[in-house]
């Protein structure tokens, strides 16, 4: 994260802080054994770069961790709520579900003679959805690499089959956390 502006933090007793734009803000964990866990959430890529691109109308007064889910040593997903305003003192929606980075992949067929196109399709079990054979477009988790390339063409051939060279991934940066990928026949 040498590139990254670092969210700093200071542990106040079972209360912790993090700077937002340059001021400390309160930290909170709901449950005392995700504590452990404060250290990997402040370096967790997607809330550096929460931090890090927050508008600065947003008011943050406070963080609450609600609940985190491990992978391995990985921060899998984190669930935290902040007592946020605008300028104006009006609260804002303030609950953030937060992940690692993934990538999804969106394949377009098109038939050669005549030309309609087709979308490639998984089908999984997706509990939270209540559906045993829930349609969607393949994805998946990014690793620690943050190789979005690799990550898409591992995922393509587990969930559908289908072989891409790496070589042929062309990944386009879209937002920090988005790229756009490329499928390139050359």
């Amino acid at each position: 994260f040498d590139h990254l502006l670092r969210v700093q933090a200071v542990a106040m007793s079972s209360q912790f802080a993090i700077k937002i734009q340059g001021k400390e803000v309160p930290l909170s964990f709901r449950h005392a054994e995700d504590e452990q866990h404060f250290d990997k959430f402040k370096e967790m890529k997607a809330f550096v770069d929460w931090c890090n691109g927050l508008d600065k109308e947003f008011l943050v007064k406070n963080i609450t961790v609600q609940s985190i889910d491990m992978f391995g040593k990985r921060m899998g997903f984190v669930k935290f709520k902040a007592e946020v305003t605008d300028p104006h003192g009006n609260s804002l929606p303030n609950v953030v579900f937060m992940r690692g980075g993934a990538v999804g992949m969106m394949i377009l067929i098109v038939c050669e003679e005549d030309r309609k196109q087709y979308t490639v399709l998984t089908v999984q079990p997706r509990f939270p959805a209540g559906k045993f054979n829930f349609p969607e477009l393949p994805a998946g988790m990014l690793d620690d690499s943050g190789d979005f390339a690799g990550v898409a063409a591992k995922e393509l051939k587990e969930e559908t089959g289908i072989i891409v060279s790496i070589s042929y991934l062309l990944v386009k940066p879209f937002f920090s956390f988005c790229h756009l990928l490329w499928i390139t026949t050359s």
